[in-house]
């Protein structure tokens, strides 16, 4: 067999081997059925539309436009294509330390699995937590606890300048309390 003709017989599977993974710019999600799909743009003018998203169990995203997008021929073919990984350079986490784990978004909220065991929560715009709290330990609050109704700190301010009748001693109003909340 010839060199030439041996390269006319490789030729198809090397095709087939470099469409195996191809890097590329999200476009569009479509976001609906059992797995998310994206819209990606991929070699120059190849758009490959409703790719599925692979995604690990137990963790979702909604990948920005622009975010990059990892897509795995299988088969070495275009025909059935999926995006194993979206990333997103211009969000990513720049601070963590080695085995520290992270999860973030585009608007500054994260929460961060600390080394010594600490797990730090920043939010963009405050933390709701929907559903019952147990804290097993001390609860240490810089700034106020408040519900539907007001604050602690209004709690304090009542109690401090509260007056009453006395009771027993026939006297009249007492002032506030000598001890201050």
């Amino acid at each position: 067999m010839r060199l030439r003709d041996l390269d006319q017989y490789l030729r198809p599977l090397r095709r087939r081997v470099s469409a195996l993974f191809s890097r590329g710019a999200w476009i569009w999600t479509y976001d609906g059925g059992g797995l998310r799909q994206g819209q990606v743009s991929l070699l120059a003018n190849e758009v490959r539309d409703k790719l599925e998203h692979i995604e690990p169990y137990g963790f979702t995203s909604s990948p920005q436009v622009g975010a990059e997008a990892f897509v795995v021929s299988l088969g070495g073919t275009r025909d059935h294509s999926v995006i194993i990984v979206a990333a997103d350079r211009r969000f990513r986490l720049r601070t963590l330390e080695a085995g520290e784990v992270a999860l973030y978004d585009d608007q500054g909220s994260s929460i961060v699995l600390k080394r010594g065991g600490r797990i730090e929560v920043r939010a963009a715009a405050g933390v709701d937590v929907v559903g019952d709290v147990r804290v097993q330990g001390s609860l240490e609050v810089t700034g106020d606890l408040a519900d539907g109704t007001g604050s602690l700190q209004d709690l304090r301010d009542i109690y401090n300048l509260h007056e009453h009748q006395e009771h027993g001693t026939g006297g009249g109003i007492t002032g506030p309390p000598l001890t201050q909340a």
